[in-house]
Formats: structure tokens, sequence, C-alpha cells
């Protein structure tokens, strides 16, 4: 996934490393290290949920009410649905879970390569500040900052999902609040962390009951729109959603096959 040397595919590598050395004497071996700590197990365990942003209406279409068309087809099956989520809880700044929230950079080469530029001529401003943080917590820092800022990365050609990360990384940053469990998706059983839909106001994370966090639900591009509606309305109902019909939308474009 990532190179442990700080490399970032060689763009600046050796710039970042001398300034992060002029923050702390062998800081960037150290951080090296806890990279590498974990690269083996990267691939299969870390975590993440990925969301779309949802329009309002505002830019003069439909998709307050139909969804996105290019994500139904990406994604759609015999029976599509979208949650329409309460955004406040993905943005709420809490330690009760071990999940973070991150954009997606969608970005050539070119513009990671001058972003990343930027970005080290900043941090080139920052050291003496960053002299008067615990090395644990610089370490950390930077170590948050390469993980998420691969696992972030994606084609320019993806642009219009407007797609948000949900990463979960157990290796670095332990399983708080989340919850280990075997799900077989698609016949393969798979470890898949889950995290609780209760609210947690002593630490600052509200908004994720069933009632508060599902905004709407869109049926999609179906064969049978009518008792799909139904069936989650009743759903809903069990959940302690009051007049779950007024959440589900029927978005009415027409199933191709």
């Amino acid at each position: 996934m990532f190179s442990g040397d700080l490399e970032f595919g060689g763009l600046g590598g050796g710039r970042f490393r001398f300034i992060l050395n002029k923050v702390s004497a062998g800081i960037s071996d150290k951080i090296s290290s806890l990279l590498n700590d974990h690269e083996g197990t990267n691939r299969f365990n870390t975590f993440i949920l990925c969301v779309s942003e949802h329009g309002d209406g505002s830019l003069g279409h439909a998709e307050e009410d139909h969804g996105r068309l290019s994500m139904w087809r990406a994604y759609r099956g015999s029976t599509n649905v979208a949650l329409v989520l309460n955004p406040a809880p993905f943005q709420a700044n809490t330690n009760a879970v071990a999940a973070y929230t991150v954009p997606v950079l969608y970005r050539s080469q070119l513009e990671f390569e001058a972003e990343f530029a930027k970005y080290l001529s900043l941090l080139e401003t920052k050291v003496e500040d960053l002299r008067r943080y615990d090395l644990s917590e610089v370490s950390d820092m930077f170590v948050r900052y390469v993980l998420f800022t691969i696992l972030s990365l994606k084609h320019r050609g993806f642009e219009e999902e407007k797609e948000w990360r949900v990463i979960a990384a157990p290796a670095y940053f332990g399983a708080r609040g989340l919850t280990k469990t075997v799900q077989t998706i698609g016949g393969l059983p798979q470890i898949v962390y889950t995290m609780p839909l209760a609210n947690a106001p002593k630490e600052n994370l509200v908004g994720m009951t069933i009632s508060e966090l599902i905004e709407k639900i869109i049926i999609g591009p179906t064969a049978n729109p009518i008792p799909l509606r139904y069936a989650l309305a009743h759903e809903l109902e069990l959940a302690g959603v009051s007049n779950p019909y007024d959440r589900i939308v029927m978005s009415g474009i027409p199933l191709r096959r």
C-alpha cells in the first residue's frame, strides 16, 4: 500500500525526511518503523466505510429525491436503496469511536506532487511549533497523515462520486468503540468492524440512533418499489421512527436490465 521509507513514490520524500528530522533527530526513522511494523497486514486490516455527498437540489438538478444516476448504475443490484444520512456524526470531534472521516482526494499525479510540495513548504514553517509537542504525539500525527493520504487518493475519473471515507485501522489506532465480527459477504467469510448506533453525548457523539441518523431513504431503479417501500417503512417503525413513510422516496428512475 505504501513504502515505509516515507518516499511517497519518490515525490519529495527526501525533503519530507529532512524536515521531520529538524523537529527531532531520527524521528523520520521512528515514523517509518511504525508504518513498517504493520505494512504486511494493512491490506487485510484496514476497514473503510464509503459514503457519497448528497445534493440538496440547489444546483438545479433532482439529486435530492432521485439520487445520483451514475451511482445507481455503478452499484445497482436487484434491489436498489440509498440511505441519506445525517452528516453530523461523521463530522463530530469525538474519541468515542476509533474511526476517522476523510474526504477522498481526486488528484492526478502532477496535482498531488504540487500539493505535497506546498504541504512541505508549510511544514517547514511549523518546525518550531512541532518541537513543543511530545514526540509520540508528533509521530502519531504523521503516521495518520501518511496513512490517511494514501487511503483517500483516487483517480480523477471518479470525481463525480464526491466520496468520503470512514477509516478504521485497528493495527494503528486500536478498535475503541468498534465490534469485530465475521460476516459472509458474497460467499466469502471476512472480518467486519461495526459501530453501535447509539449516542455517546459525554464524548460528543450524537445523532447516531436510527431515527436521527437516517434522514431519508431513496428507492432507486427496481422492479418492485412499492412492496419494498412497505417493508422499509415497517423496519423503520420497529426502530422507533415516527411517520416512517415520510422518510421514504421512490425515485421513479426506470430499471434498465
